[in-house]
C-alpha cells in the first residue's frame, strides 16, 4: 500500500504545471494632451484631461516590452499626486485604448476599448492626490501584445472640470502601471508519461504476485 501511496503522488507531479507569479511596475515613457482640434506639443509632457480650452484629452506611453508573450490576471494605474484639480465635487475619468495611434489624436484618446473609469473627487484648485485604477481584460491582452501599450483619459459623458498633472522632458512619468503576470511550465515531458504508461501494467502484475 505504501508503494501505491508514493505512486499516486508520483502520478499527481508528473501531469501538474506550476504558475509562477510575478509582479512589475513601470513608469511612463511619455505622456501629453492633445486638444479637441488635435493641437499636440511634444515638448510640453503635462498631461490635462478634462474641459480645458475647448476640451483636452491626455495620453500616456509606457515601454511593456519585458511583458511580451506573458499571461497577464491585473493591470493597475497609478496616478501621481503631482498637479491640481479643476473640478469642483467629483469628476469621472474614462480610459481608452490608444496604442494603434502615435502620435494620438483627439478621437483617440476617448474611443475604441474602454479599460476602466475613475471618480476624483476633491475641491476646485486643490492639490492632486495619487489615485489608482484597475484596468479590465481588454488591458491584460493589450499589454502583452506590442512593445508600447498607450491608453487615453477623457472626461466621462457629461463630466465637467479638469485634472492637471505636471511632466517634463528629464521625468516624464506622471502614471505607472502595475502589472501582474504568470508563466505556466510543465512538470514532465509527454515521452516520459508514455514511458510511465508502459511501466503500470507490468508494475500492477507484480503486486498481484506479492499479494497471493
Amino acid at each position: 500500500m505504501t508503494l501505491i501511496r508514493y505512486l499516486s503522488a508520483a502520478t499527481v507531479l508528473m501531469f501538474a504545471t506550476t504558475a509562477n507569479a510575478a509582479v512589475i511596475t513601470l513608469d511612463s515613457i511619455d505622456n501629453g494632451w492633445v486638444t479637441s482640434d488635435n493641437i499636440h506639443s511634444t515638448i510640453n509632457l503635462n498631461i490635462i484631461t478634462g474641459d480645458y480650452t475647448g476640451g483636452t484629452n491626455s495620453f500616456f506611453r509606457f515601454d511593456v516590452s519585458p511583458l511580451s508573450g506573458r499571461t497577464v490576471s491585473a493591470v493597475d494605474v497609478t496616478f501621481r499626486a503631482n498637479g491640481r484639480y479643476g473640478g469642483d465635487g467629483s469628476t469621472t475619468i474614462d480610459f481608452f485604448d490608444a496604442s494603434n495611434s502615435n502620435p494620438p489624436t483627439h478621437v483617440d484618446l476617448e474611443s475604441g476599448n474602454q479599460y476602466g473609469s475613475a471618480i476624483y473627487a476633491g475641491t476646485f484648485d486643490s492639490a492632486m492626490d495619487l489615485f489608482t485604477v484597475s484596468f479590465n481584460s481588454f488591458a491584460f491582452s493589450d499589454v502583452v501584445t506590442s512593445g508600447l501599450f498607450t491608453f487615453g483619459a477623457t472626461l466621462g459623458a457629461g463630466e465637467t472640470g479638469f485634472i492637471w498633472n505636471r511632466s517634463s522632458v528629464t521625468d516624464p512619468g506622471a502614471a505607472s502601471i502595475t502589472v501582474i503576470y504568470g508563466d505556466s511550465q510543465a512538470v514532465s515531458e509527454p515521452s516520459t508519461i508514455a514511458l510511465f504508461g508502459l511501466g503500470l501494467p507490468g508494475l500492477g502484475f507484480a503486486l498481484g504476485r506479492r499479494q497471493s
